[in-house]
């Protein structure tokens, strides 16, 4: 991956300020991870730790307010090769990245997404763009989110991970190890998303790729539990959690493959290692 060097040409016309990132490795279709830790003046791009603001010292905050983490806006929408216009006059911010358009207003907790106006925090409706030392700082999950970003908040270690294109499983990594309790039971529970502004159906499959004779899977999801496949509908945004079981009947290890897929997109899917216990 190509070294991020903060390079922005930048214009000033009646009172705006246009920047133009120079500096992107977001190139085509490519993956892109960014990790963000919360007081720290780092972020890390596709493993590659950079400064969120050069020379600066500027770091990622949670808004004690609102609980709510804010970023320097140009940290995110450079990876992304994106633009930006600062109307100083109506304290407005447009971010254009790919075919989004996103207008905020500093102070203000509404903001326009491809022209249709949202709330930045439906929760919590104080959430706003604000200015801190000079710098605008946005809101991490709702402009992530909005230019195409998984976001995944771990409070335990304080690490923002944003995972580009969007991910139904809503998960940091691809794959998780599991170990059987005493009775020959593993869990793992994870949430999918619908990422459309619309009602989309998705196809649910859980795969038994490689384990010992006699093990199986099932998976439960919307109060319901399957063996096989299922077809779910999930309404424009909404987030539920699946709970996958796999019952090994001997000590061992196997693996699984969770799927999921909607029209028109490849099966996304997460390898699930188990470490079994029999019974």
């Amino acid at each position: 991956m190509k070294r991020i060097i903060p390079a922005f040409i930048i214009f000033f016309i009646g009172g705006f300020f246009i920047l133009f990132s120079k500096t992107s490795p977001a190139i085509g279709n490519e993956q892109i991870s960014i990790i963000y830790k919360i007081d720290s003046i780092y972020m890390t791009v596709n493993g590659k730790q950079v400064e969120i603001d050069p020379g600066r010292g500027t770091k990622t905050l949670i808004i004690k307010e609102w609980n709510r983490a804010v970023v320097p806006i140009r940290s995110l929408v450079e990876v992304m090769n994106g633009t930006i216009l600062w109307d100083s006059n109506n304290r407005k911010v447009t971010i254009e990245v790919k075919k989004k358009n996103v207008v905020l207003f500093i102070s203000k907790p509404k903001a326009f997404v491809n022209g249709t106006e949202v709330w930045i925090d439906e929760d919590n409706k104080n959430v706003t763009p604000i200015i801190i030392n000079g710098r605008t700082m946005i809101p991490l999950r709702f402009i992530g989110e909005n230019i195409g970003f998984t976001v995944i908040w771990n409070g335990k270690s304080q690490l923002i991970t944003l995972l580009y294109p969007q991910r139904i499983i809503q998960l940091e990594s691809n794959e998780v190890l599991i170990t059987a309790d005493s009775s020959g039971v593993a869990e793992v529970i994870f949430p999918i998303k619908n990422n459309n502004s619309s009602e989309t159906t998705f196809n649910l499959k859980l795969i038994n790729l490689d384990s010992p004779k006699g093990w199986f899977s099932e998976y439960c999801i919307k109060n319901a539990c399957y063996f096989n496949e299922c077809s779910i509908i999930l309404k424009a945004k909404e987030e539920v959690i699946v709970q996958a079981f796999i019952h090994s009947t001997s000590e061992g290890m196997g693996e699984f493959a969770f799927c999921v897929s909607e029209a028109n997109r490849d099966s996304e899917c997460i390898i699930v290692k188990v470490k079994g216990g029999g019974q």
